[in-house]
């Protein structure tokens, strides 16, 4: 049970770094450009 829950936080964790790395790429006008 406790391998689970750490499975889940870790899983959580790595994609809220990625999504933060994400959205600070967009928010840079390199970003914009990439996207449109």
């Amino acid at each position: 049970m406790k391998k689970c829950i750490i499975t889940v936080y870790y899983l959580i964790y790595n994609f809220c770094k990625i999504y933060q790395e994400r959205e600070r790429k967009m928010l840079t006008p390199k970003g914009i450009e990439m996207e449109s």
